[in-house]
């Protein structure tokens, strides 16, 4: 699902949020959680997660670290890419 237009400048330290959003999203999945899961795990409202997840509120560095633990990741893995997620490695040809 697409992000509202009014998500698209918002940065969260230079990172779009709907990014930071998609991958909350990608590992409270990858863990089969609802919503309301996640937020009783991380102790936060529901509302306030879905807002998160759908990149119209930037959360404080007490949330992101409480989403963390809830979802067995560290911080930093919330804001950094999976490795090779959609992306391919160019192989260079040997001469």
């Amino acid at each position: 699902m697409p992000l509202p237009e009014s998500c698209e400048c918002v940065r969260l330290r230079g990172m779009p949020l709907g990014a930071f959003a998609a991958r909350v999203r990608r590992y409270r999945k990858a863990l089969t959680l609802t919503q309301p899961e996640l937020a009783a795990r991380a102790r936060i409202h529901r509302s306030h997660l879905a807002k998160i997840e759908l990149g119209q509120l930037s959360p404080t560095v007490d949330t992101i670290e409480k989403l963390a633990k809830a979802l067995h990741v560290t911080p930093g893995q919330l804001f950094e890419d999976a490795a090779g997620a959609g992306r391919r490695r160019k192989r260079r040809r040997k001469p």
